[in-house]
């Protein structure tokens, strides 16, 4: 998962041209959806074995508890935004067969 996430990065840098700010955005959120899913499925997670129920629990997670308190809407509508990009690209690259985060709506306050 996180060689992807690398090579994602470096897609966000290079082509899209994205700001080292954004990118590093995109690092920090990316972080911890990784390790939320590695932690609660396993160390050696690929982003095919990701479900939509593994972004779900994710999102409840960051409304319910959060890494350092609860997220906001808004705050949780921007990580999904990162993951749908994430999967979008990962599929592009015939990484992943389906995007998982692709029909996930965006959370409301």
């Amino acid at each position: 998962m996180r060689r992807v996430t690398k090579r994602f990065l470096d897609h966000l840098k290079s082509e899209k041209n994205f700001s080292q700010a954004t990118v590093k955005a995109y690092k920090a959120d990316l972080q911890k959806f990784v390790q939320f899913v590695q932690e609660r499925n396993g160390r050696y997670l690929l982003p095919g074995d990701v479900t939509r129920e593994m972004i779900r629990e994710f999102l409840s997670f960051l409304g319910d508890i959060g890494f350092k308190g609860k997220n906001c809407a808004s705050s949780r509508g921007r990580r999904l935004a990162t993951i749908r990009s994430f999967f979008r690209f990962a599929h592009q690259e015939r990484l992943v067969r389906d995007n998982p985060a692709s029909e996930i709506s965006i959370p409301q306050s």
